[in-house]
């Protein structure tokens, strides 16, 4: 099982991936060492998810943009697959309406 695996890593990767595992004996070694190099360690996921968190906690919508221009901002925005996976519909739509109304009353 662990020889299939490996044959799968070899011949799926590019050259520049195969040249990062080749030193890897175990199919479990090949991928803890592309999940750090894509990924990153534990660490660095969960600064990425609070960076995102953040910035869908502080998206606003701008003065100048219309209320579709602001729904094209969010939904393409980075933080939404994290938010999605993190957060209910109800929320979402709640802060888009709060984002919305802030804007109304300024």
């Amino acid at each position: 099982m662990n020889a299939k695996a490996i044959s799968l890593f070899y011949n799926a990767l590019s050259v520049n991936e195969y040249n990062r595992i080749i030193a890897c004996e175990t199919a479990k070694q090949i991928w803890d060492k592309l999940e750090i190099t894509h990924e990153g360690s534990l660490q660095v996921k969960e600064s990425k998810i609070d960076r995102l968190v953040h910035q869908f906690e502080t998206f606003k919508m701008q003065e100048h943009e219309s209320v579709v221009d602001m729904m094209t901002c969010f939904t393409h925005h980075k933080f939404i697959k994290v938010i999605r996976k993190n957060f209910s519909n109800i929320k979402l739509e709640r802060h888009l309406y709060v984002c919305q109304n802030h804007r109304s009353q300024s």
